[in-house]
């Protein structure tokens, strides 16, 4: 009888864990739903009429893909920091393609690949926008430009650039600085979990003392940028495993 009464209480235990992850994920997937809602209600409230929809046929979300990264190609200025923040505003404010955590998880998944994040980034969300074809158009379109003009330019380069930097590129590092930092601020803006917050703090810091202090040597970027990234999985894992995490992991 005891025997049968604890299986009783465990198959009873194994029921409710089930009911409880199909009730969690009926609530993520509530969520999701209202999130993508409410981005699309924000973006038409703007009066922007030529968003397509997620729902759309396939068509429509391509040809989307190629108005948006054509004209980017051309004014996507800076390095990979500096195209976060527009690729931040075009897909995710002004079109909604994804929410500010599915951006921010592609984001951090460029970071923590061999290759440049902002190429990454512009596969990945035009991939998840219009399938494979998208995200080899975007792939094409968001380089083409910048190949035209530095092929132009190494051909060139001895005719109009000397030892001296020419007047003309004076404005690009200050505009290049104020795109990196427009593009972290909504990321900060957004990361409201403390593990989080430390952890970007934490990183920060190491990415300045690597890069400033003469001491340590440059090329150790190579091991501990790595390290670091491992390292911050790692805690947030342990926290979300916690009975009573420091973040909210839903």
């Amino acid at each position: 009888t005891t025997t049968t009464k604890e299986k009783d209480e465990e198959d009873s235990s194994g029921i409710a864990a089930v009911n409880k992850e199909e009730e969690e994920e009926q609530e993520y997937n509530n969520n999701k739903n209202n999130r993508d809602d409410k981005i699309m209600i924000d973006i038409k409230e703007k009066g922007d009429n030529k968003v397509v929809s997620n729902n759309a046929p396939w068509l429509e979300r391509y040809v989307e893909v190629i108005q948006t990264f054509l004209p980017l190609g051309f004014v996507a200025f800076g390095g990979p920091q500096a195209h976060v923040a527009i690729l931040r505003d075009h897909l995710v404010v002004q079109r909604g393609w994804m929410d500010e955590d599915q951006f921010t998880e592609l984001f951090a998944i460029g970071q923590g690949l061999p290759g440049p994040t902002s190429t990454q980034l512009v596969i990945s969300t035009a991939l998840s926008r219009a399938g494979p074809v998208g995200g080899l158009t975007a792939f094409f379109l968001w380089n083409l430009p910048g190949l035209v003009v530095l092929t132009t330019c190494g051909m060139l380069l001895t005719t109009f650039v000397t030892e001296v930097n020419p007047f003309w590129l004076a404005g690009l590092p200050p505009a290049a600085v104020s795109l990196v930092f427009k593009a972290f601020y909504g990321f900060t803006a957004k990361l409201d979990k403390p593990v989080g917050l430390c952890l970007a703090l934490c990183s920060t810091l190491i990415a300045i003392c690597i890069n400033s202090d003469t001491r340590i040597p440059p090329t150790s970027s190579q091991y501990v940028f790595p390290i670091t990234l491992a390292l911050g999985g790692c805690i947030t894992y342990i926290d979300s495993k916690r009975k009573n995490p420091l973040s909210d992991y839903n």
